[in-house]
């Protein structure tokens, strides 16, 4: 579940709910996790990208109540303003095994992704649910 506006971005060009997708949601988890090592632990991740890859096409995903939600701020160094905006709301994955994605996207729990996540933005929330 997103709580703070989740913006994620493809070619500098915000990803609306519709827009998203399972893989998008992977690949900057992984970009985040990997780059935060990399700046504050001087360690570069060993992953498996490709096998992360492969799991995409057997995963599920279900966005119809994800919302688009914008957040305004004013920026003292442009000296106005500023909307931004992200998806907020539950975004339901399943998958046949999260062995290889999931301390992925749990590590993100507490990196936030996406973009202004310096500002707050990109927090969400796992849930496990044996739904079935």
């Amino acid at each position: 579940m997103a709580i703070t506006p989740l913006r994620l971005q493809h070619q500098g060009k915000p990803l609306r709910p519709e827009e998203l997708s399972v893989r998008t949601l992977l690949l900057t988890a992984l970009r985040r996790a990997s780059l935060m090592s990399e700046l504050h632990m001087d360690r570069k991740i060993q992953v498996d990208v490709k096998g992360l890859l492969e799991l995409v096409p057997q995963m599920r995903d279900q966005r119809d109540a994800l919302t688009w939600r914008d957040w305004t701020r004013y920026s003292s160094r442009q000296g106005r303003e500023m909307i931004l905006g992200g998806v907020v709301g539950p975004w339901i994955l399943t998958a046949p095994s999260w062995s290889k994605a999931w301390s992925w996207l749990w590590l993100g729990q507490w990196l936030h992704l996406g973009k202004n996540v310096t500002m707050g933005l990109g927090q969400y929330h796992l849930e496990v649910c044996s739904c079935g």
